[in-house]
């Protein structure tokens, strides 16, 4: 077989759960109130320990011996959509400004190819791990974004989402990671417990598998860039590097606070024709506000310490596009934060023309470049590795 499907099941002893107020110390005992106040309900949650399963996928030239292990991604997907379901969605719809053009064409767009999760593990090698997030949500955070959207499939998408995440019954199973309280799990607010979630997944596959510690990377995209970004501002220390598509961080700098002394690499990439998570922030659908791009980056060079940016010339990073674009290729915006603590470096992408989804050229090479600047690093020496 060229490829190998490792399963291993993880206890969470402490979630699902929810907690009223702010969450204190990450899988410390659960506060007093016992009582969960939303959107006018009062809700009590119950803790139950819980057993989840996570496939783990690896390379044909893994080795359960080798010193010192193989690199470990795990990717952290979308909006209601596990990593399965995100690598087959696609839709071919008519698009406003498509590609950065005044004229409006037909376009097929998505995330991933089929079979992403495979490649990866392989081309790497990663070991390659795509967990579903742990708690489910009946709000769209984020869907009055895309009532205002000048696509008609864009305000067709958002409206059968909250009609069907507001039925009574049945119930549409839609997990979503809490990255904050903007996004995109708001009976939670980014007070959950996803952070410690992730981070056992971490040490239950180092434990299970050979995992070089000094590799360990972690991907985001939208609702998982959100998550992942939290990530960086409290547990930092435990990845290499954090790459994040069309994600966002608090709004309140000072929230972004990970232990005294931990950094680690951060790159962050965003269209700048996203119509679902605008690069230049937002509000959601409560009025809880997130940042854009530019104020995202700056949170990290901050909180990590960094030097002033400093941009890198036309075609550092270029991406090819759909037939019939009206572009030639994405000529992304590179800005790099150097200097900051332990060595490690805050980085920005910014993709001209490119939506939430993209052409598929763009998607397939815009991940490859992702996956080679995260594997250049390591905790080694937070130095660029070959």
């Amino acid at each position: 077989m060229r490829f190998l499907a490792l399963a291993f099941a993880i206890i969470l002893s402490h979630a699902p759960r929810a907690y009223a107020g702010s969450l204190g110390a990450q899988g410390g005992d659960a506060p007093e109130e016992p009582f969960l106040s939303l959107m006018g309900r009062t809700k009590l949650r119950v803790p139950i320990a819980t057993t989840t399963d996570v496939d783990v996928f690896a390379s044909s030239s893994y080795s359960a011996s080798a010193s010192p292990g193989a690199p470990l991604l795990v990717f952290l997907h979308g909006f209601c959509l596990p990593d399965a379901e995100q690598q087959s969605y696609s839709v071919n719809a008519l698009r406003y400004n498509a590609g950065g053009g005044q004229i409006p064409r037909q376009q097929t767009l998505s995330q991933f190819n089929a079979d992403w999760s495979l490649d990866v593990a392989e081309r790497g090698p990663f070991l390659y791990a795509a967990p579903t997030a742990p708690h489910f949500t009946r709000k769209c955070a984020l869907c009055n974004i895309g009532l205002d959207s000048p696509n008609a499939g864009d305000m067709l998408t958002v409206r059968f989402i909250n009609s069907t995440l507001e039925r009574v019954a049945p119930a549409w199973h839609c997990p979503a990671w809490d990255g904050s309280d903007a996004c995109c799990n708001p009976e939670f607010s980014g007070a959950s417990d996803d952070v410690e979630y992730v981070l056992q997944l971490v040490d239950a596959i180092k434990f299970r598998h050979n995992v070089d510690p000094d590799r360990v990377y972690l991907f985001g995209i939208a609702t998982g860039g959100f998550m992942a970004n939290r990530i960086a501002c409290q547990a930092p220390e435990s990845f290499a590097g954090i790459a994040t598509f069309a994600g966002s961080v608090w709004a309140e700098k000072s929230r972004c606070d990970p232990p005294a002394g931990a950094s680690t690499n951060v790159l962050n990439i965003h269209g700048d024709a996203d119509l679902t998570v605008p690069i230049e922030g937002g509000v959601n659908f409560a009025g809880v506000p997130f940042p854009g791009q530019n104020k995202t980056v700056d949170t990290f060079a901050t909180t990590f310490g960094c030097e002033p940016a400093i941009a890198s010339p036309p075609g550092t990073v270029t991406l090819p596009v759909g037939d019939g674009s009206a572009q030639r290729e994405v000529d992304a915006r590179v800005v790099t934060f150097g200097g900051c603590a332990n060595g490690v470096e805050v980085e920005q992408w910014t993709l001209p023309g490119v939506d939430h989804f993209m052409e598929n050229p763009t998607s397939y090479a815009m991940f490859d470049a992702a996956l080679e600047w995260l594997a250049s690093k390591n905790r080694r020496d937070h130095r660029s590795v070959a």
